[in-house]
């Protein structure tokens, strides 16, 4: 027998999974610029602290609906497969949620960028997320919005 979804718990999911997204989305753009920047500077670069401020609020906006793809969108529907999946893993197993969210955040995060190079005939859009430190820290983004929603979304009593 299926069991009653009230107003509370899906205004409650699309909280978690919009805080989520939000957090991961700010987050993996942050890693990314701060990549790229401190790349230039061990290439020889001389960046002012005020070109790095310009360039994280550049690629906070810029990441979000520019170019080919939209990094904030593709978080949006990487996040939108893995929540409901590790819930249904969830419901199956028994897996503590915050390890299983946390983990489904770093996976979309991974299966993300793969799809990104697979389908941009194996060139890497976002150089930031280049070489395993790269992908590494928008992993840990994605952990933490999968975080975020495992706090956010657990029901309360």
């Amino acid at each position: 027998m299926l069991k009653k979804i009230t107003f509370h718990q899906v205004r409650q999911a699309s909280i978690s999974y919009l805080a989520a997204v939000v957090v991961t989305y700010v987050t993996a753009s942050i890693f990314q610029s701060l990549s790229v920047l401190a790349t230039l500077e061990m290439a020889g670069a001389d960046i002012a602290l005020g070109k790095w401020l310009y360039t994280i609020w550049h690629d906070l906006w810029g990441l979000s609906s520019g170019g080919y793809v939209s990094y904030g969108q593709a978080v949006m529907v990487g996040f939108v497969i893995a929540m409901p999946t590790a819930a249904l893993i969830n419901k199956l197993l028994s897996v503590p949620r915050g390890i299983l969210y946390t983990l489904a955040g770093a996976t979309a995060m991974a299966t993300i960028l793969y799809i990104i190079k697979l389908n941009f005939y194996d060139v890497t859009l976002f150089p930031g997320t280049r070489g395993w430190s790269g992908l590494g820290l928008q992993m840990l983004a994605g952990a933490f919005g999968g975080a975020v929603f495992a706090f956010l979304s657990k029901q309360r009593s």
